[in-house]
């Protein structure tokens, strides 16, 4: 081998080992951005009422709910409905859910959720329980995730259920808002969602 050939080889090895270290290194990064953006979060339980009334276009009842319900849950939350009080092709649909989402597990958060009045502090006695401490609450990795409710397949007439979902149920999630373009019927949040977490959700 010439030492023209000699050093072509240590060359091209050289390169193999810098871009071998430099993807390693790339990889590494990445990795350490995936643990940094999961935080730890608890679930939180509220009860909502949603009151839709239709100003355009007639919806089935059903559909109307399973359009409700797939909202919820790609916004990362859990939702049990009590009742859903829907006349077919009706005007005014009024619906309440039990609505579980995920909230950061900060120590504020934390201490609010196990603060009890004096009333559930007798009942639990009276009952023998002992009630939850921060300590006790189970946590669990979740992430923000760009979530767009237009893109979810819907039509010009879900543009007032989007709008209603906005301003009633919206709030009471954990949701940053981003683009909120209702007359071309977007709406594009971050939602705080439990990562390889259960978030079928429940009919009544």
């Amino acid at each position: 081998m010439t030492a023209t050939s000699d050093r072509v080889v240590r060359t091209a090895m050289l390169l193999s080992v810098l871009l071998t270290t430099v993807m390693m290194m790339v990889e590494a990064k990445a990795g350490a951005t995936n643990v940094e953006s999961s935080i730890a979060a608890v679930w939180h339980s509220r009860v909502v009422r949603l009151e839709y009334r239709a100003r355009g276009s007639l919806q089935m009842c059903r559909t109307l709910q399973r359009k409700v319900e797939r909202v919820l849950l790609e916004l990362g939350a859990r939702a049990q409905f009590t009742g859903f009080y829907c006349g077919e092709l009706s005007h005014v649909v009024t619906a309440q859910f039990v609505l579980t989402v995920p909230i950061e597990a900060t120590e504020e958060n934390l201490r609010r959720l196990t603060r009890f009045d004096s009333k559930e502090v007798l009942i639990a006695r009276l009952r023998g329980q002992r009630l939850p401490v921060a300590a006790d609450l189970p946590l669990f990795p979740a992430a923000w995730k760009t979530v767009s409710l237009s893109g979810m397949g819907f039509d010009r007439g879900d543009c007032e259920l989007l709008r209603q979902l906005r301003q009633q149920v919206l709030p009471k999630l954990s949701v940053r808002i981003i683009d909120d373009n209702l007359q071309q019927c977007s709406v594009v949040v971050e939602a705080l969602v439990a990562e390889g977490a259960d978030r079928l959700v429940d009919s009544y």
